[in-house]
């Protein structure tokens, strides 16, 4: 298992990355735009801050320069990550291109597919909404209690699924684990929702209005074996 660590301030990441994602979200120009599906690894490229770009390398000989709009702060929190983007071509008026995008999803790590979505608490149980699906997570193992204090953050997580349960009742029915390896079927409420092993993750940013980022840590990407 590789490690992948980023350390910003993420009060500062916040900051800047609101302010780009206004800037980006303008027209780019009177150009046609044109559907393009792209993949590759993310990069941020420029010293300062207020001068960086995003950048999507492929199999192509050029980088992509990417206008994330309302992804703008998540694909920079995706610095060196592999991902597929969903967006449109568009030529300025100088003849510059850019892809504005409208889509994107972060491709497997370590073999994991990652999941997006929001942390939030539940009979005390952290858990992990996917943005995509809607499915409930209960995020388990180590690293999820260094998740603890981004509730109400937009993450990803990757990791094993270990399980099947419902959300808040007191019954639970494990299945005979020789028909399902590394599965149990637990009824413990009204709400399904899977147990994730989290075995790597990375916070893109603040969700909603309130969420604030723990004073006690500025790590914002990693990945290890739980």
């Amino acid at each position: 298992m590789r490690f992948l660590f980023a350390s910003v301030k993420m009060v500062l990441v916040v900051a800047i990355t609101q302010i780009l994602a206004c800037a980006s979200s303008l027209p780019v120009g009177d150009g046609e735009e044109e559907p393009v599906i792209l993949e590759g690894d993310i990069s941020v490229k420029g010293g300062h801050p207020f001068e960086s770009r995003i950048q999507l390398s492929d199999s192509s000989s050029n980088p992509w320069v990417l206008i994330g709009g309302k992804y703008e702060a998540e694909l920079r929190n995706l610095d060196g990550h592999g991902v597929r983007i969903w967006g449109y071509r568009s030529f300025d008026e100088g003849g510059a291109v850019s892809v504005l995008v409208s889509m994107y999803e972060l491709l497997p790590i370590d073999g994991y597919a990652p999941v997006i979505g929001r942390l939030y608490l539940e009979d005390d149980l952290l858990m992990l909404q996917s943005r995509e699906s809607g499915e409930h997570y209960r995020l388990n193992g180590p690293l999820s209690r260094v998740l603890e204090p981004y509730r109400g953050f937009c993450v990803w997580v990757c990791g094993s699924t270990v399980g099947d349960a419902v959300i808040g009742s007191s019954a639970e029915d494990v299945t005979d684990q020789k028909d399902r390896p590394q599965a149990a079927l637990r009824d413990i409420g009204s709400e399904h929702y899977r147990v994730l092993r989290v075995l790597g993750y990375g916070v893109l940013g603040p969700l909603q209005d309130g969420a604030n980022p723990p004073a006690s840590s500025d790590t914002l990407h990693s990945s290890g074996n739980g």
